[in-house]
Formats: C-alpha cells, sequence, structure tokens
C-alpha cells in the first residue's frame, strides 16, 4: 500500500504527462504534416509553413529542429517538392522561392539551408520586414547528391545529378552532374570521369567525356533497379527513441 500511494504522489504525474506529450506529438504530425509517402519519418520538432504547397515522397526521413518554409503559398503550387529514399539531418532549413525540389537518394546531412527566396531591397527607406518577398528563384537538387554537414544553396542553382558538397560550402552558382565541390563560394575541384571510372581532379578532366554521363533519368533507373528502397536508421535524424550506446 506505501508503494502503492508512493507511485500514485511521484510518478504517476510524470506517466501521465508523458501519455499526454505522446498524444500531443500524434496529433501534430497528423494534422500539421503536409502530404507524405510511404515509410516516412518526421520528427515531431519539424515546422511547416505553408504545409498544402509541400509534397513529400516515399521512405524519406527529416530530421529533428528542421524548418520548411513556403513564402508563397498559392493552393495550386508545389514549393517544395522531396523525393524518395531522402535523408534530411537536422535542423536543415528550406525557404523556398518558386521551387526548391530535392531529387531521389540524395543525403543532406545536418545544418544544411536552402535559400531560394530574397527579400526585396530596392528602396532602403522601407523596412526590409515589410518590402517583401521574390518568388522567381529555384533551387533543384538533382539524383543521388550528398551535400555535407552546413552547405548553404543560393536561388537560382541547380546541383547537378551524382555530385557531392563539401561541408560548409556556399553554393551560388550551378554545379554540373558528378562533380565534387568544395568552398565558399563553392567550386569544383574533380568531376567524375566516366573513361576511367573514377573521379579525377579538374584540371585534368576532358569536357568533352561529359558526353558519356548517364542522362538523369537513366541514372536514377540504375539506382531504383539496384536499390529499390534504402534502410535509413531514425537514429540518424531523431534522439526520441534514446541512443545507440
Amino acid at each position: 500500500m506505501k508503494n502503492l500511494k508512493l507511485f500514485l504522489k511521484k510518478k504517476l504525474p510524470i506517466v501521465i504527462l508523458a501519455r499526454a506529450r505522446q498524444l500531443i506529438e500524434a496529433l501534430y504530425i497528423l494534422f500539421q504534416k503536409p502530404i507524405c509517402g510511404r515509410n516516412c519519418f518526421i520528427d515531431p520538432t519539424v515546422y511547416f509553413v505553408g504545409r498544402d504547397n509541400i509534397i513529400i515522397g516515399n521512405n524519406t526521413f527529416i530530421g529533428k529542429d528542421s524548418w520548411f518554409n513556403v513564402n508563397h503559398r498559392d493552393v495550386s503550387n508545389k514549393a517544395i517538392v522531396i523525393d524518395d529514399n531522402i535523408i534530411i539531418g537536422w535542423r536543415a532549413f528550406f525557404s523556398s522561392g518558386k521551387l526548391i525540389h530535392i531529387k531521389s537518394y540524395t543525403m543532406i546531412t545536418h545544418g544544411c539551408h536552402f535559400l531560394g527566396a530574397d527579400h526585396i531591397v530596392d528602396d532602403p527607406f522601407t523596412p526590409y520586414t515589410l518590402s517583401g518577398i521574390n518568388s522567381e528563384k529555384t533551387i533543384i537538387i538533382g539524383v543521388n547528391c550528398w551535400l555535407g554537414n552546413g552547405v548553404t544553396v543560393m536561388g537560382g542553382v541547380t546541383i547537378g545529378h551524382g555530385s557531392v558538397i563539401g561541408a560548409a560550402s556556399l553554393v551560388t552558382k550551378s554545379i554540373p552532374p558528378f562533380s565534387i565541390a568544395v568552398g565558399s563560394p563553392c567550386r569544383v575541384i574533380k568531376r567524375y570521369d566516366f573513361i576511367v571510372n573514377k573521379w579525377v581532379n579538374i584540371d585534368d578532366y576532358i569536357i568533352d567525356n561529359d558526353i558519356y554521363i548517364p542522362t538523369e533519368e537513366d541514372y536514377l533507373s540504375a539506382l531504383k533497379q539496384k536499390y529499390p528502397v534504402v534502410n535509413i536508421s531514425t537514429y540518424s535524424v531523431t534522439n526520441r527513441f534514446g541512443d545507440l550506446s
């Protein structure tokens, strides 16, 4: 009886609060998340502004404290499109202009920013908080790209399929397919040479060899055939299930 009284006094309120939190999280995910495909995981801390303008494909995992912001919320327009078999790490930030499209098999590590919209700064005598936001720029991340920790991608940029962007890079110009690029501003340092089947320094790459690069459609088809589903661990995007140790 003493143990029961102790439980009711000290433990029961904690249990009730924990169950209430789980219920709130479930309702939040149910009513706040955008259109989402099969076998997706979206951490409850992920925040969506303009969820009706966001679509997320199958087997995609989105990490803790990420933020998706649709600046112009026309119901007929999908402003942020996330395809299949994608992992988005913690604290990613998406601010859409016309479109942000992350294509299948891409890996986005922690703290990456996608800045597709700009505040209008034509008149410095208007508070920038009131000057409005443009909506013309797009960001396209091609099939099976890897963006390292803390990469920032600016509006008007396309990163070609099969490319790797080094950590903390600032991408201000488009990157060709099968490139390794680093720096601020980001520059290409290597290309994949399909004649020798390995990465080569940009100075040694023969631009005529671009004709041997597979199209993005063929590249995606080959990946789907070999890896129809990528097994993604939830531990890489959340800590709500505890630690691995």
